[in-house]
This record gives C-alpha cells, sequence and structure tokens, in this order.
C-alpha cells in the first residue's frame, strides 16, 4: 500500500520518442498489478507486440492515439480505454502534433512483451 506522486518516480525511454514511469509494480510494493505512464511524442509509438498470458488494459488520458488491436485500427480521443485480450498484437501510436499520454495497466508484477 502506497501513495505516489508520479512526477518524483524515475523515468525511462523504453521505445524512441516515448518516456515511461513505472507508476505501479513490484518495485512500488504491487502484488498483481503493473501501470506504466507513457508519454509518446509525435510521430512516435509503441512498437506491434503481444504479452503472452496476460491482458493489457491502456487507458488513453491525454490526447488523441491511434490504437491497433490485431487487424482493427482506431483513434481514441482521450478520455478512452483499449482492453487488448492476451496473446492479441496491439500498438499504440501517436500521428497527432502534440503529445499523447496513455497508462497501460496489466494484471501482473512480470509483465511479459514479445515483439511482432
Amino acid at each position: 500500500m502506497g501513495f505516489y506522486q508520479h512526477d518524483g518516480l524515475e523515468t525511462f525511454e523504453p521505445w524512441p520518442g516515448c518516456i515511461a514511469k513505472q507508476v505501479v509494480g513490484k518495485e512500488l510494493g504491487a502484488a498483481s498489478v503493473t501501470a506504466l505512464e507513457v508519454i509518446i511524442e509525435p510521430g512516435s509509438e509503441i512498437p506491434l507486440h503481444v504479452h503472452p498470458g496476460h491482458e493489457e488494459d491502456i487507458l488513453i488520458v491525454l490526447g488523441t492515439a491511434t490504437c491497433v488491436i490485431g487487424e482493427t485500427i482506431q483513434d481514441l480521443e482521450a478520455p478512452a480505454t483499449m482492453l487488448v485480450p492476451k496473446d492479441i498484437v496491439h500498438q499504440v501510436r501517436n500521428e497527432s502534433n502534440a503529445p499523447i499520454k496513455v497508462i497501460g495497466i496489466f494484471p501482473t508484477v512480470d509483465v511479459a512483451r514479445r515483439y511482432v
């Protein structure tokens, strides 16, 4: 249990043009959930990938994201949610002219990711 101001958490760049911070997870004391806050700059993306064995819920909290789940592509304007079933390819792109912010939530502290 705990309270965390996001602006005090460590940032990292998991993909070019994307700045992330873990806002919930094992390192912060969670037993069964992980959440990543990601700012995606214009023209950048979270690449196509799958999560073997677990789903992901992605909250679009700022801007308009181009979202891919399987063969379906849809622009989602904040506030919005995309629910990705386990083992399904997905992606989030920023095709706009302004940064977007998403929060990825996983029902595990051991997030598995395979790029395709």
